[in-house]
């Protein structure tokens, strides 16, 4: 499963999940609130969350606690994105350190 959000209207985020494998969408919820989030995933059994193996997210951390406790049993991975733009970043800062 991969979590993250988007601009959604003006100045807020919406949450999105979808399948990591299959880019299936999952859900979009209108926030980005954690309550929100937990008050949606809490509707599947926790038997159901718990075959959940990995959770791609963005590295802000911000989901980490509440992925750990609405899917015991899921890998908190950072998605390929998120990776990628923090070294964008760092190469970028060392680029001009050294320029």
């Amino acid at each position: 499963m991969s979590w993250d959000e988007f601009g959604f209207k003006k100045g807020e985020l919406a949450f999105v999940a979808q399948n990591y494998e299959t880019n299936e969408l999952i859900t979009i919820l209108d926030n980005h609130r954690q309550t929100t989030i937990r008050n949606y995933y809490l509707k599947y059994p926790l038997k159901v969350r718990q075959q959940v193996q990995f959770i791609t997210m963005d590295m802000s951390g911000a989901y980490i606690p509440l992925a750990r406790k609405l899917f015991p049993n899921a890998k908190i991975v950072p998605d390929r994105f998120h990776i990628i733009q923090h070294l964008g970043r760092a190469f970028l800062k060392t680029r001009i350190a050294i320029m």
